[in-house]
């Protein structure tokens, strides 16, 4: 689970990454808060041998009827920013499940992608970001040290924080409808590496 709510929380912040009204401060705390957030709001409601089961529950999703996820909202609140701040799409829906994050950029037609994948169970395992390419790992890693604290958090101890270097990324996708392709596969690829996949390019179309 802890790797999906990874993924995720990777995936907004790049979303919101860009926003001049937030500072590098802000978005770390931001990404701390979400990823301790939707660790207990999925605690429950995770079934890896019945992925569908529960996703609902799971699903982030912004249209014109329900405008602000409540774990992105609190986040945000918990992280001195304002909700409109953030400035995400209208339309926008995060399927987190076991093995594999998708998402879709607007409602009836909108554009579908997956995010990340976690199914091969292989050194093939993949995610694709809205950004340059960086050093990723180190942005995952810092989440993890999250979810991991997260029992340290709820006991009203602050959350352990990192210094990253993350920079906004360059491109913003258009009317946020671009859809992506998965990477090609490298053999280089070391299998020692649990978070390689995070440092492979984003394949635009």
């Amino acid at each position: 689970m802890k790797d999906e709510i990874a993924a995720a929380v990777i995936f907004i912040s790049r979303l919101i990454g860009k926003n001049e009204n937030l500072n590098s401060e802000q978005l770390e705390e931001f990404k701390a808060r979400l990823a301790v957030l939707l660790c207990q709001r999925f605690e429950n409601h995770w079934f890896p041998e019945q992925p569908f089961k529960g996703q609902g529950y799971r699903c982030i999703r912004l249209n014109e009827w329900d405008r602000r996820d409540p774990s992105i909202e609190l986040a945000a609140e918990q992280s001195g920013l304002r909700y409109e701040d953030l400035r995400l799409p209208p339309e926008l829906t995060i399927w987190v499940d076991p093995l594999e994050v998708c998402c879709r950029f607007g409602e009836h037609r909108g554009s579908y992608c997956t995010v990340a994948s976690f199914k091969s169970g292989s050194s093939d395992d993949y995610i694709n970001f809205i950004a340059e390419d960086q050093d990723k790992q180190a942005t995952v890693e810092f989440i993890m040290r999250q979810l991991c604290a997260s029992e340290e958090g709820n006991n009203g101890q602050s959350v352990h924080r990192t210094n990253l270097n993350t920079s906004s990324y360059e491109q913003m996708l258009t009317k946020f409808g671009a859809c992506f392709n998965r990477p090609q596969q490298s053999n280089s690829t070391s299998r020692n590496d649990r978070y390689h996949w995070v440092k492979k390019p984003i394949v635009q179309t």
